[in-house]
């Protein structure tokens, strides 16, 4: 693993993502409820230069909205997967979710502005409605200097090592709490 977190942000270098990550967030977007409509799931770890993934926690429920072209998770609902993620010594590390339509997927102009913004944050972006199993033609994104960054291809290459072998944990949650899948 990387060092101990340093502050708040620490700079990740690196992303570690299991192979089960994918797999188990390609499994929660199918079959998707019906096309356009979005849906997504959180990625946490401990933050240091090189941050593992170890859960994939999937928000469905009271307090969470999925709409044709918007996935939505209230205040209530985030407030329980962060202070469950907390007492885990987990942070987040990746938000994912879906957009119809072809791949890459983009960031729409709603995500930059009503996604989380924090450092070192990845966005992933599943095209073709969730369906889109090669990882390479998702939308990636880093949070960085006030704004959602692109990842090259040679970034991707660089700092995201989706070989790592290892399982994660998977979890539902909703405005009343967390539960194991």
């Amino acid at each position: 693993m990387g060092e101990a977190p340093s502050g708040p942000y620490p700079e990740i270098e690196r992303w570690g993502i299991p192979r089960a990550a994918i797999a188990a967030t390609l499994e929660e977007f199918q079959p998707a409820t019906h096309p356009g409509v979005e849906a997504g799931v959180f990625w946490l770890g401990r933050r240091s230069t090189v941050a593992q993934v170890e859960a994939v926690v999937t928000p469905k429920g009271d307090g969470i909205h999925e709409y044709a072209g918007c996935w939505q998770v209230s205040y209530q609902a985030f407030g329980r997967i962060s202070a469950w993620a907390n007492g885990e010594g987990f942070s987040l590390l990746a938000v994912c979710h879906t957009h119809g339509g072809r791949s890459p997927a983009l960031l729409s102009p709603r995500d930059r502005t009503h996604s989380i913004k924090a450092p070192g944050v990845l966005a992933a972006v599943v095209g073709r409605d969730g369906a889109e199993p090669d990882w390479m033609r998702w939308g990636w994104y880093e949070w960085r200097s006030g704004d959602y960054r692109l990842l090259s291809r040679l970034d991707r290459a660089r700092r995201l090592t989706i070989d790592v072998e290892g399982a994660v944990t998977t979890w539902r949650a909703d405005a009343f709490g967390v539960v194991p899948a």
